[in-house]
């Protein structure tokens, strides 16, 4: 029997300022519990469609692999990546988007953040805290620059600086951050789209990051209802977010609780 009885759930929506959703969301449970979102690059063509595709093709990687290995994947996803520019004529910008995914693997919830992103983590004892991936300069380093050398090496001279907590962090790789399931209750992984709630100074990143992951329950959409509910309380309080939000989340319950 399993210590733990896991759930997942993912919602994304469109920001105040945009005309087109470039963030998307899934979420899944076979083989094992997992959550993928993407931040398509407002300044670059269609990647509301890449960040969909781009999802998709990491859930298919995702679910095969026992043990997933970043570097593996990398070289997996950039080939599934240029199989789709070829067979639907995209262009590679249409893939400038970040990727983050959360998944269960070992008795922990492993994220691995490509570009910038937020990870929400609530403990035992119902701690909440805040981690934030944020490039200084709102320029991520994105997976498609892997499929472009020139601009690969031209995005490198910019000498870009993240913020990124205590997490060490090496150009054009993933930030890996593991978290041991019995410690953890819930993990949720979110684009920058949750630093963009305006006016700033109201309410505190973590108090905002807060309201998203107060659950009631978590039966079918949680997420889902816990973001729609989150964001009108905070549109109450006078706050929206001008950015497109994607956030999902595993939720860990200990067999016995």
């Amino acid at each position: 029997m399993s210590k733990y009885i896991v759930n997942s759930d993912s919602y994304f929506c469109m920001g105040s300022t945009h005309k087109i959703c470039e963030d998307y969301a899934i979420s899944g449970l076979t083989p094992r519990s997992y959550v993928i979102l993407s931040d398509g690059c407002s300044s670059a063509k269609h990647t509301d469609v890449g960040s969909r595709i781009l999802c998709h093709l990491t859930e298919k990687i995702l679910v095969k692999e026992n043990i997933f290995n970043p570097d593996v994947f990398i070289k997996n996803i950039l080939k599934s990546m240029e199989s789709a520019l070829n067979l639907l004529g995209m262009q590679t910008n249409n893939f400038y988007g970040t990727l983050v995914l959360a998944y269960e693997e070992n008795d922990m919830v492993k994220v691995v953040i490509f570009g910038d992103g937020s990870v929400i983590t609530v403990d035992r004892e119902g701690h909440v805290m805040l981690h934030n991936v944020l490039f200084n300069t709102n320029a991520p380093d994105y997976l498609a620059y892997h499929l472009d050398e020139k601009f690969k090496k031209a995005y490198q001279m910019t000498n870009t600086i993240k913020s990124i907590n205590q997490y060490e962090y090496e150009l054009f790789k993933p930030i890996v951050m593991k978290f041991p399931m019995s410690n953890f209750e819930t993990i949720a992984i979110a684009s920058d789209g949750l630093n963009s709630f305006i006016p700033k100074g109201k309410l505190s990143d973590v108090e905002i990051a807060r309201k998203f992951v107060s659950f009631k329950n978590f039966n079918g959409e949680y997420v889902k209802r816990r973001a729609a509910k989150a964001i009108k309380e905070l549109e109450k309080e006078g706050l929206v977010h001008f950015d497109d939000l994607s956030i999902g989340s595993i939720h860990i319950k200990q067999s016995g609780d």
